[in-house]
């Protein structure tokens, strides 16, 4: 019998926990971080450089000429690494502008859904509130005080739910404005490092998760029924594409 064990001390350079595409502290890199081989041929071409000044310090042709044609070689390697890593680097940025700017307008169409939730139900239970207290000024023109009193008190609680709702609404549609202001500023820094922005009208679905059950369930029943068709809540918003200029 043999004992065997096997032993991992990791990878030169390597930290647990963080990939790749993190740094230390779990954020995102981007930009030129993501795309550094113009580097390795960069450190090359400067060893290269020693050895042309040092060749040329020398005196011998041979050397100089090798000395001149590898420096040459690796010039023109790091002109081209440097600009693919350019063009992957506007790539990989363009992908990264292009999610956020619909996350944003995923976000600007959810809070807009939620506006005109809040704002159809403060709009119903105003006119509640309005008919509670119709009723409770001609309980009272009746001389029914009691039943009057009652009549207001649901009038009144029907009206601070309103303003509730009103209140609400409020707070969703500065959230939306907030939300184009974010988008502006998103396309501004995306055309100032030279990446090309267009958009198009779509449609978002913003139907919760709450509301696609029911309707799947009472699809599911109505494929037996056939009264029951699912529903989807949309909201008009834009969609973005960002990318490199040829």
């Amino acid at each position: 019998m043999y004992d065997v064990e096997l032993y991992h001390h990791g990878i030169k350079g390597q930290k647990w926990g963080v990939r790749r595409f993190q740094d230390y502290e779990g954020n995102r890199l981007i930009g030129n971080q993501y795309y550094k081989r113009s580097e390795k041929v960069h450190s090359r071409l400067v060893k290269a450089a020693d050895n042309r000044l040092a060749a040329h310090a020398g005196g011998d042709k041979r050397k100089i000429a090798s000395a001149e044609a590898k420096y040459k070689k690796l010039g023109e390697a790091y002109e081209k690494a440097d600009e693919a890593d350019g063009v992957r680097r506007d790539k990989h940025v363009a992908k990264d502008y292009k999610k956020a700017l619909n996350k944003i307008d995923q976000g600007i169409a959810e809070e807009t859904r939620d506006y005109h939730d809040n704002k159809k139900l403060a709009t119903t239970f105003h006119d509640k509130a309005n008919k509670y207290k119709d009723k409770a000024e001609i309980a009272s023109e009746k001389g029914k005080l009691a039943r009057a009193e009652k009549l207001q008190a649901k009038s009144d609680k029907l009206e601070g739910a309103a303003k509730e709702y009103d209140k609400t609404a409020s707070n969703h549609l500065k959230n939306i404005s907030k939300g184009y202001d974010l988008t502006e500023k998103y396309i501004a820094k995306a055309q100032k490092e030279g990446l090309k922005v267009n958009s198009k009208r779509t449609t978002r679905n913003v139907t919760r998760g709450s509301e696609w059950v029911l309707n799947f369930l009472s699809a599911y029943a109505g494929a037996y029924t056939g009264y029951s068709v699912m529903q989807s809540y949309h909201v008009e918003g834009r969609h973005y594409n960002v990318r490199r200029p040829k």
